[in-house]
């Protein structure tokens, strides 16, 4: 459907297949080593997670950098867990919630998302209606699908509406860009609006540096107000030109924010 996603994988080795999907665009995160959905000891909860890493990297053409996506098996998470896991990503989905997400989640170690049927409690019976929940409230929908592609058509659905789909990583680095960005020296001259923007660096953990995970892909969409203003004849980022819409009395163009 034109889509991306992301592919969340168990064990010490990647599938085969993990090189050609991520050669296409799609994402390729971690999922720990053995699939506990239980509790385990501190030590073996990092070796879950950390042995997971290095075998996806050591098996893919991942760049370890890039591995910033978690899955907790069976949702099977806490607190102490979740603290754990933010030392090796930036994002851990969540499960057996059935809810959609925050603009900014509250917590981005156990991001809600929706079941796929066959777990229980289970998801709306038709999906393509959470689509619909998440473009009306502004939110998030992270739709969770395991052995098979029992989704409704929900997939095929959203690529017929004008929304974002993207992988888990690829979202929360936005999430976390678009929040650190900082505007100074806005004015208005005679035919231009001119203001500079920056970025706080993402922190770092222990054990990883995350602002390696951030390419040039990586934009953000940034919005000016052009209500009353003429209309707008050309963008220009550090002096180069760029694609812009104007949808109105809002003017959008993407950029990479440093």
């Amino acid at each position: 459907n034109g889509l991306t996603g992301s592919f969340l994988l168990w064990h010490r080795a990647a599938p085969p297949f993990a090189k050609n999907y991520f050669q296409a665009g799609m994402e390729i995160g971690s999922h720990t080593v053995d699939h506990a959905c239980f509790a385990i000891h501190e030590p073996a909860l990092r070796y879950e997670l950390a042995s997971n890493i290095m075998a996806i990297a050591a098996s893919t053409t991942v760049p370890q950098a890039q591995l910033i996506s978690f899955a907790w098996p069976c949702g099977f998470t806490g607190i102490e867990r979740q603290i754990v896991a933010a030392v090796y990503f930036l994002i851990a989905r969540g499960y057996n919630i059935n809810q959609l997400e925050d603009p900014t989640p509250n917590n981005f170690m156990n991001v809600k998302s929706y079941n796929s049927h066959e777990h229980i409690p289970h998801p709306p019976a038709d999906l393509k209606t959470v689509v619909d929940a998440a473009i009306a409230q502004g939110k998030w929908f992270n739709l969770v699908l395991h052995a098979t592609n029992n989704d409704d058509g929900a997939v095929a659905y959203a690529a017929t509406n004008n929304i974002w789909v993207a992988p888990l990583g690829t979202v929360t680095k936005y999430i976390l860009q678009r929040d650190r960005v900082v505007i100074t020296n806005y004015s208005e001259g005679a035919g231009s609006i001119q203001f500079d923007c920056y970025r706080l660096p993402l922190i770092p953990s222990a054990v990883r540096g995350f602002e390696n995970s951030i390419g040039a892909n990586d934009s953000l969409t940034l919005t000016v107000d052009v209500s009353g203003l003429p209309e707008i004849q050309s963008v220009a980022v550090g002096g180069v030109g760029r694609p812009f819409t104007n949808g109105g009395s809002m003017l959008y163009f993407d950029a990479p924010i440093t």
